[in-house]
């Protein structure tokens, strides 16, 4: 009796550094993000490029919607630490910095990497603590730099007048706020741009266009 050959093809899971995981009720309700990659060990070379190239997905993730989410757990996991005060905000100061850094390099963030940075004496705390609380945060992400900046830059317009200040500027004491007056308070301002406000202020009063 002969036998016959066929071709078969295996699988090695020991050998799958990475996953795609695609939520189809996400993806028919064009809900974000819909698509998420999963990591296998602790490597720290990122190999989710085959995988994004092979499905085709250059904007695998919603960047503005990933570092919402990332931002939104990292004030709950403040709050589950009981940091507050300098300690909040020097944890903030990390995030922004891995974010800029990652943007400027044209590369994403990882979340491992960001949860290292997040908590020093627990490394794997704040990706654990992610995944547990279902924060829709991807392991990679593009960091959304509007959306991140916010935590360092604090930038308003309200009717033709707008404001662009650091958070660094109110924490000194530089810019303030007099809910009596319901005014900002710009403290030490330049020369310059007091003689401009008074030149205007008289002219003004003197009816002059």
């Amino acid at each position: 009796m002969a036998r016959v050959l066929s071709e078969t093809v295996n699988l090695d899971i020991d050998h799958l550094h990475e996953a795609a995981r695609v939520e189809l009720g996400k993806w028919l309700a064009d809900q974000q993000p819909y698509l998420s990659f999963i990591k296998k060990g602790k490597s720290g070379t990122d190999v989710s490029g085959y995988f994004r190239d092979a499905l085709g997905c250059t904007e695998y993730t919603d960047a503005k919607h990933n570092t919402n989410q990332a931002k939104v757990a990292v004030e709950a996991y403040c709050a589950y630490k009981e940091w507050v005060g300098d300690d909040k905000k020097e944890v903030k100061r990390r995030f922004v910095e891995l974010c800029a850094t990652q943007l400027q390099a044209g590369q994403p963030v990882n979340l491992t990497t960001l949860s290292a940075m997040i908590d020093h004496q627990d490394p794997e705390a704040f990706s654990q603590f992610v995944r547990d609380n279902q924060y829709s945060v991807g392991e990679v992400f593009n960091p959304h730099k509007t959306t991140f900046m916010t935590w360092k830059r604090i930038t308003k317009t309200f009717g033709s007048v707008k404001v662009s200040f650091d958070v660094q500027d109110v924490t000194d004491g530089k810019i303030d706020y007099d809910p009596d007056l319901q005014c900002l308070v710009i403290k030490s301002p330049p020369q310059t741009l007091i003689n401009e406000i008074l030149e205007n202020k008289s002219t003004n009063n003197d009816g002059v266009a």
